[in-house]
């Protein structure tokens, strides 16, 4: 029977991935993902999908919805496992390494020549790698100046045109002249400053990147590379005529600043109009202006939005025949419209619709034939040059904090050194390799990482596979924890540093932490006020040094809720990382959540006396910061779960915080779990280890589906609820205390679940269906974030009857959009690193590295 269910599943998932198929009457079914985002573009895109498959009957098109988010790694797992859509929407400088690994068509064949006649050369110049075409161009986006009309109007600037634009200084001494007053010129959103500045740098004449007679590519940062960073670092560092705070922003990040008179003009992408057009208030007068130009004019370096074939595809001229329909003048007219970009169609680009001036429509198609292809367009190598080199260097020097001799070095040292081996050449040594050898030597030589975290499962399971890494790479770490969780901290090979705490222990009853918002603080701030000097005397006391003596650690390890280990980092002047294992603040977190939750709170005399506790614990200690953002806003955080689980991801600083996604190692040590031979679908119900005083819900559950044939449920009741408060049971349900929940999940086809973080982690990375019930603290958002996935069905506690959990269970098992959706997430969190890259990034944080 197993081998029957798993030949059946999958056959249910063939329909999904792998591609298009042919049904028996000989019909085509081709797979188009799209990256479509905007309300607009995704109903031009379905709406060009249901043209097509109303006139073409045998050669069926299916709308498969991706995310420019995790695109790359979410195609290298499906080209590799040999699932990849016909039809694949990406960008041309996401292209080089499919084209060169040979995972697309090369489409000169393929295209009709209406097509290939209708985009100009300069256009297709950014799909070809080599001596093949990979893609077609269509919609492109220059970066444009978006203006606060009235102002520049008041201060009397010249306004410039495509015609006659603003050279570089001029826009300098320009910005200079509309600041003043704590309001700025211009406004920079450089959360990624690297294709900004490489594809701004084409007007000054800036390559960067040189290729030699025999391919070899080399970074020479020269005058005509420098014109534009300069310009950027001048206007933050000299000339106050920039904000240095919207450096590390997005695009979107800046307009509340503009709409409130901060900024005069913010350098923002073609399709931000839309957002302008939305958001402006009532009265609010904006206009587009063209980028400065320089002595290649108006030049500019684009990656535009790209169509290509997978190279496995069965049906490569049908899905050749469904571009060139979707590329239409006409229709290509509908996608820039919907996406507020241009078309690289030069028939389209005749468009009235795109050559009218209100919403700088004008403007935007009088730059179009300036655009070329992106400096590092066909760069082997790009994107780790651009994470590992030339994103920290170009922060570092617009910050201020390195000049202009030393961004250099580091473009053209580090970054010839990256890209000498994707151009064949044996390693070289510089002043600056350490940096890029992923800490190799740093690694050889063992520090001492200290840990701190609170008895609790969920405070402890998600980074204990992390603990477990660091060691075996050879690091001391030595890892603060109660009593109760020594023999799991033991396992990994760390030494437990014990101290007494006064919260409730793992197994208590969640009665326990009260009700209301100050009964669940309060206890932790008690407990770090007594465990601290706990702490003080195991590492400075000779208790933790194999010699008694005082053994400060390299840094400085935490779990969020470990009030003292960043007391104790800033004690001992080492650098704290936190391990999050659940959501962060974002950008706006502390207006939308924070300050409306404790709002009523602060208002007490016992939310006023916990504060007060709280700032005087903390003076004490020589840390001179709020509470608030104490507790809220570390120095440097690692993530450890998916993305796709936070909130207003866009608006997290991933400067300080990192994604690592799941970190759950093979958990061996808790015990295996046999798939009954006869169980033809397996449930597992767990609301995880704290709040499973339920036994009313276990009972609905065991009658929603305890008695669905070929069923077997494995139902983890916890320590609060006896089997026999259940009463009878049928045999195909197991009622344990507790499960080794992994080993199951892996086996399951449902899974009913709290959605505690580490649950919610584990659903996706088995990726099985979830009904999601939550009990508390973060669970009611996972609940809704993973609904909002299509993974899960959101049942509250007060409706999870047998009827609605019957219901939402049959709705998930059978659901083949259900499957490919826990597939994409799935093939997103392995992409995000893990345990490996989490274990990295503490190492980088080492002193020295």
């Amino acid at each position: 029977m197993r081998a029957r269910w798993l030949l059946v599943l999958v056959l249910l998932l063939a329909g999904c991935t792998g591609g298009g198929g042919d049904t028996a009457d000989g019909r085509i079914t081709l797979r188009f993902q799209s990256l479509a985002w905007q309300d607009e573009s995704v109903a031009a895109n379905k709406a060009l999908v249901k043209e097509w498959n109303a006139t073409h009957p045998n050669v069926k098109v299916e709308y498969v919805q991706g995310s420019w988010d995790s695109v790359h790694d979410q195609l290298l797992t499906s080209f590799e496992g040999g699932e990849a859509p016909d039809i694949i929407h990406d960008a041309s400088d996401d292209l080089a390494d499919f084209a060169y690994g040979g995972y697309l068509a090369d489409l000169r064949e393929l295209l009709p020549d209406r097509l290939k006649s209708d985009i100009p050369q300069r256009s297709w110049d950014t799909t070809t790698f080599g001596d093949g075409v990979y893609g077609v161009p269509f919609l492109q986006e220059p970066r444009v100046l978006i203006a606060n009309k009235n102002w520049l109007q008041k201060t009397g600037v010249r306004i410039p045109t495509p015609r006659q634009p603003w050279s570089w200084p001029e826009f300098r001494q320009i910005t200079r002249q509309l600041s003043g007053d704590g309001k700025y010129g211009v406004a920079w959103p450089l959360k990624e400053p690297v294709s900004a500045t490489l594809n701004l740098s084409l007007s000054a004449g800036g390559q960067l990147f040189h290729r030699d007679a025999d391919g070899k590519v080399t970074v020479r940062f020269a005058a005509p590379e420098q014109v534009v960073p300069r310009t950027i670092h001048d206007q933050v560092n000299s000339d106050d005529s920039a904000s240095s705070s919207t450096l590390g922003s997005g695009g979107s990040d800046t307009l509340p600043g503009f709409f409130g008179g901060r900024y005069a003009m913010v350098p923002l992408g073609f399709s931000y109009r839309q957002q302008i057009a939305q958001q402006a208030p009532k009265g609010f007068e904006w206009q587009v202006l063209p980028a400065p130009a320089g002595a290649d004019g108006l030049t500019q370096g684009v990656s535009p939005q790209t169509l290509s074939i997978a190279e496995d595809s069965r049906h490569q001229r049908e899905a050749a025949e469904f571009v060139d329909f979707l590329l239409r003048p006409e229709n290509m007219v509908r996608l820039a419209l919907g996406d507020w970009m241009l078309p690289t169609g030069t028939e389209a680009l005749k468009s009235p619709a795109l050559r009218t001036r209100k919403n700088g429509w004008a403007t935007g198609t009088a730059l179009a034939a300036h655009l070329r292809s992106a400096p590092a367009q066909s760069v082997r190598g790009y994107p780790e040059w651009k994470d590992k080199v030339a994103t920290p260097a170009f922060q570092e020097y617009y910050s201020g904090a390195i000049d202009l001799a030393h961004l250099r070095k580091r473009l053209e040292e580090d970054g010839n050194l990256v890209l000498a081996r994707y151009n064949g050449e044996p390693p070289r040594e510089s002043s600056c390799t350490r940096r890029l050898v992923s800490l190799t030597v740093d690694a050889m030589t063992p520090a001492h990482i200290a840990m701190f975290s609170i008895a609790a499962h969920g405070h402890v399971n998600p980074s204990i596979e992390v603990i477990r890494e660091l060691v075996a790479r050879g690091h001391r770490v030595t890892y603060a924890i109660p009593p109760a969780f020594a023999e799991k901290v033991a396992e990994t090979g760390a030494r437990p540093v014990l101290y007494e705490s006064t919260l409730p222990g793992p197994d208590a009853d969640p009665e326990a932490w009260g009700t209301t918002l100050l009964d669940n603080v309060e206890p932790f701030l008690a407990d770090a006020m007594q465990a601290l000097p706990q702490l003080i005397e195991a590492y400075e006391g000779g208790k933790v040094g194999e010699d008694g003596q005082r053994d400060v650690p390299d840094l400085v390890l935490h779990d969020i809720t470990s009030y003292p280990a960043r007391v104790l980092a800033h004690r001992w002047g080492v650098s704290a990382v936190s391990l999050s294992p659940n959501l962060v603040a974002w950008d706006g977190y502390e207006e939308e959540v924070a300050e409306p939750m404790w709002a009523e709170p602060r208002q007490t005399e016992r939310g006023r006396a916990y504060y007060e506790r709280f700032e005087g614990w903390l003076k004490e200690n020589g840390i001179n910061r709020h509470p608030d953002p104490f507790t809220g806003r570390p120095a440097r955080s690692l993530v450890l779960i998916p993305k796709v689980l936070q909130p207003n991801a866009d608006r997290v600083d991933e400067r300080v915080h990192t994604f690592v996604g799941a970190c759950q190692g093979d958990r061996s040590e808790q015990g295996d779990w046999q798939r009954p031979a006869d169980a033809e679908k397996v449930v597992l119900v767990s609301l995880g280890s704290a709040f499973t005083k339920q036994p009313e819900f276990y009972r609905e559950c065991v009658r929603a589906l305890g008695d669905l044939p070929g069923w077997h449920m494995v139902l983890q009741v916890g320590r609060h609820v006896d089997a026999d408060e259940l009463g009878p049971v049928p045999d195909n349900v197991e009622v344990r205390s507790w499960v080794p929940q992994l080993a199951i999940l892996r086996q399951a086809d449902l899974f009913v679940t709290h959605a505690g973080a580490g649950g919610s982690q584990e659903g996706l990375a088995t990726a099985t269906p979830m009904i999601a019930v939550p009990q508390a603290a973060d669970q009611f958002g996972n609940a809704d974030m993973l609904q909002a996935l299509g993974v899960a069905r959101h049942v509250p506690m007060a409706e999870a009857t047998a009827k609605a959990l019957r219901a939402a269970a049959l709705a998930l098992v059978d659901d083949p959009e259900v499957a490919r959706r826990l597939a994409e997430v799935q093939a997103g969190m392995a992409a995000e690193g893990g345990t490996r890259r989490a274990a990295d990034l503490i190492e980088a944080e080492l002193p020295g590295a």
